[in-house]
């Protein structure tokens, strides 16, 4: 049986709550879109930023927007917005999954369960990829696949409502997964059973792992954002099956290397999104009240 939601929409759900019910969560380089696609509702955080591309993308030589411009807008920006929030704490990467609902006793894996389940496949490519930023990276960062626990769209609604899609939603790390094609769970928490040779695998409470990361981030927040941007950048790079895409996706920002350093950074995560999937967002510690 198909779950009938889209995967994005249960992403957007998820992380709305998990910004609300854990420290501060946000993905790096929100105004990205309005560079690369000029969409106005990532533009209107800042209002002097929302009228420098109105009156360029108004002005009569608009075909010939100066991106380096809004690009220089944008880093002054985001650089003087880093500078105001809490010291971030951690980099989270997030694989979210879009499951099938196995309703049936004809399901390959119903000997494991004896009831309904849910599976998503773990494809060798991306996994190759996680892999290695976890070995890179290590304790830099947490990466996680992510997939709901519900199959139907009342339901995942009813969820939002009670903010509680979290609890509604299954984690496994990366690392544990190595080495299967599948993974299988029956509901948010307790375990999982991985597939290629069947093994049960503890599920991980997502609040609770964030509390007990450790502080990544020995400077400043704009240092740190770079930094991670980089070391991402290099692995995409590296990478036989991404490499290339990669490359000449970022070959038209170069331009921006030097004076946007911030910006430029964005552009190589939202690219290794684009061909990735993966969502990248980033923990700061709480408000001091």
């Amino acid at each position: 049986m198909k779950v009938n939601f889209e995967e994005k929409t249960y992403e957007s759900y998820f992380n709305i709550e998990l910004s609300n019910r854990s420290d501060i969560f946000f993905p790096p380089g929100q105004s990205l879109e309005g560079l690369l696609g000029f969409d106005s509702s990532v533009l209107t955080r800042d209002k002097q930023l929302w009228n420098l591309f109105m009156s360029m993308s108004n002005s009569a030589n608009n075909r010939e927007i100066d991106l380096h411009e809004i690009a220089k807008a944008m880093e002054n920006f985001e650089s003087s917005w880093l500078k105001k929030i809490p010291q971030i704490k951690v980099n989270v990467l997030f694989q979210y999954k879009k499951p099938e609902y196995i309703s049936s006793a004809r399901g390959k894996e119903w000997h494991l369960w004896r009831e309904p389940y849910y599976r998503y496949e773990i494809y060798q490519k991306q996994q190759e990829l996680l892999m290695c930023i976890n070995q890179k990276l290590g304790s830099k960062v947490l990466i996680l696949y992510v997939s709901p626990a519900l199959y139907d769209i009342r339901k995942l609604l009813e969820a939002h409502k009670a903010k509680r899609i979290i609890d509604f939603s299954n984690f496994q790390k990366v690392s544990a997964l190595y080495g299967h094609h599948c993974n299988t769970y029956i509901q948010a928490g307790n375990y999982s059973i991985a597939n290629s040779q069947p093994e049960k695998i503890k599920n991980i409470a997502l609040l609770e792992e964030l509390e007990q990361i450790e502080d990544r981030n020995t400077g400043d927040n704009i240092e740190f954002v770079i930094n991670f941007c980089r070391q991402i950048s290099n692995i995409m790079s590296e990478d036989k099956y991404y490499s290339e895409l990669f490359n000449k996706l970022n070959q038209r920002f170069d331009n921006l290397k030097n004076d946007c350093r911030l910006v430029y950074n964005y552009i190589m995560l939202y690219h290794f999104r684009l061909l990735t999937g993966i969502q990248c967002l980033m923990q700061c510690h709480k408000l001091e009240k």
